[in-house]
């Protein structure tokens, strides 16, 4: 092995301290990346120097600590809507995307009508289906899913039969974790928009691995987790067009 490549393996270890665990006497390999990616040294590092150092509940106190506390929570908004091309008011953090879209999902679903459509793919993750399945069931909606060509990839021919004037909803994930198909959530979005339909993409798989601009997708929601790009279990991300945030209901009601 070249000697680059040891310096290599030896900084991928300080950079992932779990690296340095053994198991059945042998040094780890990690490949389960798209179910959950390793935490970083310097992830660790900022977590513990906020418990150590500004522990403090953010926009409650106007002492130092509570000040800095707070500085730092809205600096992560603003650094996460940079990231994606988003204005700092269209940044939600949740405690997943799983918890993104079922925030979505009840808040969207609660004034549509009987038989009113909700479209999806046949390639969703549980997260993208089972919240849409079960209130389309409570309040009989109707769900319908885009095919599968033979080659993986969505059949948009198929996708502008699906999508009509009743569809209310369109939820697609950008990038399949179980295929690898980068779907055209442009174009997709495009078709739904032109029946008057909000447009959701599941970004929990694009975003670790290629650049995001939501004005460019211009979908009117994006989800995403912090836990599969190096981040923290227990985060992630709503954005949602300011516009239509302002005429949503609350979804979680906090005491001030």
């Amino acid at each position: 092995m070249k000697t680059t490549q040891l310096l290599d393996a030896k900084k991928l270890r300080h950079d992932f301290p779990i690296l340095f665990r053994r198991t059945n006497g042998k040094s780890l390999i990690y490949l389960d990346n798209s179910a959950t990616s390793l935490t970083p040294e310097v992830v660790l590092n900022a977590m513990n120097q906020y418990y150590r150092e500004y522990n403090a509940n953010v926009h409650r106190a106007i002492h130092s600590i509570g000040q800095k506390a707070t500085e730092e929570y809205e600096f992560a908004h603003q650094k996460v809507a940079d990231f994606i091309n988003a204005n700092f008011q269209e940044v939600i953090f949740t405690k997943s995307a799983t918890e993104s879209i079922n925030l979505l999902a009840y808040s969207l679903t609660s004034n549509l009508k009987k038989c009113d459509e909700i479209v999806l793919s046949e390639m969703e993750h549980h997260s993208n289906l089972v919240p849409w399945q079960q209130l389309a069931k409570d309040k009989e909606l109707v769900v319908k899913y885009i095919r599968i060509n033979d080659d993986g990839r969505l059949d948009l021919n198929n996708a502008k039969k699906l999508i009509t004037n009743k569809t209310k909803i369109v939820s697609i994930v950008h990038v399949s974790n179980v295929l690898g198909t980068i779907n055209d959530v442009k174009e997709i979005g495009k078709i739904a928009h032109s029946k008057n339909s909000l447009f959701i993409v599941d970004g929990a798989q694009s975003i670790p691995h290629m650049k995001v601009d939501v004005k460019d997708i211009d979908c009117d929601f994006f989800v995403f987790s912090g836990h599969k790009m190096c981040g923290p279990t227990g985060i992630g991300v709503l954005y949602g067009k300011k516009e239509i945030l302002k005429e949503m209901n609350p979804f979680c009601m906090v005491a001030i």
